[in-house]
């Protein structure tokens, strides 16, 4: 499991909130190639860790983990 530090501007491998529109928050991450990822369809824990594991949806990218949102507050 890797662990992401917030950054509002999403550098590769970390990480920034998000709100679906009814407000139920969700968080957008920058895989280690800095491809984009909503963890839309994630659980995210009170801890910050993210399941499923994260597989990167840009085409060709090997990006694939467990990773744990380091400064959730859930």
């Amino acid at each position: 499991m890797i662990e992401l530090p917030q950054d509002a501007d999403l550098k590769p491998l970390t990480w920034h909130g998000a709100r679906w529109a009814d407000g139920r928050r969700t968080a957008n991450m920058a895989c280690s190639h800095g491809h984009v990822a909503g963890l839309y369809d994630h659980d995210i824990a009170g801890d910050g860790t993210v399941t499923p594991s994260i597989v990167c949806p840009v085409e060709g990218c090997d990006f694939h983990d467990f990773v744990r949102l380091v400064g959730w507050v859930g």
